[in-house]
C-alpha cells in the first residue's frame, strides 16, 4: 500500500454469521453446533452442521461518504443460502423447529447481523457412518440476508494554494 493508504475494513464477515446462526440454534437445542465438517474430526452427536452453500448479491454497491472521519463506505445486500444438517434422535423435530420459525418474528427479533429470508422443507437423507451404522439425519436449507459494509480512508484536502512566479 501507499504512503498515507488504510486497510479497508468490513463490518460483518462470514465468520459473524455463522456466530449468530450457531448462537441462534444451540438457543433454540441446548446440543453441539459446528461450522461444516472438518477432516479427522467426527459429525458432532445428536447435533447440527452448519454450510454456506452460495452467495449472490441482491443489489448494486451503494457509496457513503462520511466528511467528518474522512471515510467512504460501500455497502451492498447480500443473500446467503446455508445447509443445516441435523443428526441423532432429535433430528427430525429439530429440523421442523427451525423450518417452522426461521420466517417468523421469533428469528427476526433474535437476528442482528442479518435476518432470514426463507427456508425449504426438511429433507431426511440417512447416512452411513465412519462406523458402518446407519445415522439419521435432516437437511434444511435457509437463505438470509445480511448487508456487509466496507469501509476506508479517504485523503482529502481542506485547502489548495498555489504561488506562481512570473519569468
Amino acid at each position: 500500500m501507499g504512503e498515507g493508504a488504510a486497510m479497508a475494513t468490513i463490518s460483518v464477515t462470514e465468520r459473524d454469521i455463522f456466530i449468530e446462526l450457531r448462537r441462534y440454534l444451540t438457543e433454540l437445542f441446548s446440543c453441539p453446533v459446528a461450522q461444516g465438517y472438518q477432516n479427522n474430526v467426527p459429525i458432532p452427536e445428536n447435533g447440527i452442521v452448519i454450510h454456506m452453500l452460495f452467495e449472490r448479491d441482491l443489489d448494486y454497491t451503494a457509496d457513503y461518504w462520511n466528511p467528518a472521519d474522512e471515510q467512504m463506505t460501500a455497502q451492498r445486500s447480500v443473500e446467503a443460502t446455508f445447509q443445516l444438517d441435523f443428526y441423532g434422535a432429535e433430528a427430525n423435530s429439530r429440523a421442523r423447529v427451525v423450518a417452522n420459525l426461521w420466517k417468523s418474528s421469533y428469528t427476526t427479533d433474535r437476528m442482528t447481523k442479518c435476518q432470514p429470508l426463507d427456508n425449504g422443507q426438511p429433507r431426511k437423507d440417512v447416512l452411513v457412518n465412519q462406523a458402518n451404522q446407519y445415522e439419521n439425519r435432516m437437511m434444511l436449507e435457509i437463505t438470509l440476508q445480511y448487508n456487509p459494509e466496507t469501509s476506508y480512508h479517504v485523503d482529502s484536502v481542506d485547502e489548495i494554494s498555489i504561488t506562481t512566479t512570473n519569468i
